[in-house]
């Protein structure tokens, strides 16, 4: 977190800060996975971001309506590679 929270802006702080972090790839591009409760629809599901931490973008670049839409939108790539 220390290390992140250096290089962006007080939103992406506050997301990082209260996320929960799901998936992280070390070994390649730096991607994480983070759901967020502050973005909970109606039924209760948390917002979903993919960050790729490497290439200088902030984690609400990416923002999903929910883990869910995250991981269909993933699929959907691996797809189309």
């Amino acid at each position: 977190m220390e290390a992140w929270s250096s290089a962006i802006d007080d939103t992406n702080r506050s997301i990082l800060e209260r996320s929960l972090l799901i998936a992280q790839d070390d070994g390649g591009p730096g991607v994480c996975w983070l759901l967020h409760p502050d973005g909970a629809a109606q039924d209760g599901e948390w917002a979903a971001y993919e960050w790729l931490t490497g290439d200088g973008s902030s984690p609400d670049d990416d923002r999903y309506e929910n883990f869910g839409a995250l991981l269909w939108d993933a699929a959907r790539r691996l797809d189309t590679d």
